[in-house]
């Protein structure tokens, strides 16, 4: 966290090492799963990566679908979903 904590892909010294620790963590997690490497990927935090995920499927709900949240749920987890309201 130190020495490459950055913005991915950018035109500078601690992006490429963060690049560089993302490519070396990626085919361990690959071969945990047994998985081909476009199905692995890494993003840049749990609310980012579930808002994205949330406006996806939110596209798609429909009135009567519903989204079951526990109060053990993580707020990433819940808030996105809150903030999604057209399929309300």
């Amino acid at each position: 966290m130190r020495n490459s904590n950055a913005n991915t892909n950018g035109a500078y010294a601690t992006s490429h090492r963060t690049n560089a620790v993302i490519d070396a963590a990626a085919p361990p997690w690959r071969n945990l799963f047994n998985s081909d490497p476009n199905e692995v990927v890494f993003g840049p935090n749990m609310t980012t990566l579930t808002y994205a995920v949330s406006r996806a499927i939110g596209r798609e709900l429909k009135a009567g679908d519903e989204i079951l949240l526990t109060h053990l749920d993580h707020d990433a987890n819940v808030s996105t979903w809150f903030a999604l309201k057209s399929w309300e």
